[in-house]
């Protein structure tokens, strides 16, 4: 791999490899997540990685920026993990700035759809009742209990739960792991021209602001 650190503090390491001649995998880390934040908000917490990405980014709804990827092989998914927080993506040459765009606004500009987020909760209240319904959740729920005696954090989430969601502080939270980009390292491999890569990786991930989180 090649190392590269960008003016804003970003760590980027990149591979050429010649295994795919169509594909670029890209993955961006960082120490944090949600251990950072108390147990109090362990039901917001739990569903952060879920709700976050329903209202889409910038000016674009989740179906807006469906329809504006559509033709491009381009995917991206982000995470809010328990000690850490990233993204992991796949594209292909042609369409590494598109990656790269999105990675750009993925950082900067979650966006909030009440309507997409009313939604999502209707459809997976309906889900975990289900479950519910099931015998081997009960027995799930109990042997997860008593191994982590009753943590708040180890428990499966429940119908209920979902109307304690706080919507504002799951994108406040989304937010805060993702304010910078100078404790992140981002690891790209596969068909690299570096001549034209090196410059847009500059361009979009150098112009992240570095952020002051540790």
């Amino acid at each position: 791999y090649k190392k590269l650190t960008l003016s804003n503090g970003a760590t980027v390491y990149l591979r050429t490899t010649d295994f795919k001649a169509d594909q670029i995998h890209m993955r961006a880390f960082s120490k944090g997540g949600t251990s950072l934040y108390d147990d109090s908000e362990y039901i917001t917490l739990g569903q952060c990685d879920d709700v976050v990405t329903l209202g889409g980014v910038g000016n674009f709804s989740a179906t807006e920026l469906q329809k504006a990827l559509s033709g491009k092989k381009v995917s991206l998914s982000t995470s809010v993990g328990v000690y850490n927080e990233g993204m992991a993506g796949f594209t292909t040459p042609k369409d590494f700035e598109t990656l790269l765009q999105l990675a750009w606004l993925r950082f900067t500009s979650p966006r909030q759809d009440m309507e997409a987020y009313q939604s999502y909760i209707n459809r997976s209240k309906a889900s975990l009742q289900n479950q519910e319904l099931n015998p081997m959740s009960a027995l799930q729920d109990t042997i997860a209990s008593t191994l982590f005696s009753n943590k708040p954090r180890a428990l499966r989430a429940k119908a209920w739960m979902l109307d304690e969601i706080n919507y504002d502080r799951a994108i406040q939270i989304y937010k805060e792991r993702f304010s910078g980009a100078a404790d992140f390292i981002f690891v790209f491999t596969g068909n690299i021209d570096e001549a034209t890569a090196v410059p847009l990786i500059c361009k979009y991930i150098g112009s992240l602001p570095s952020g002051t989180k540790k």
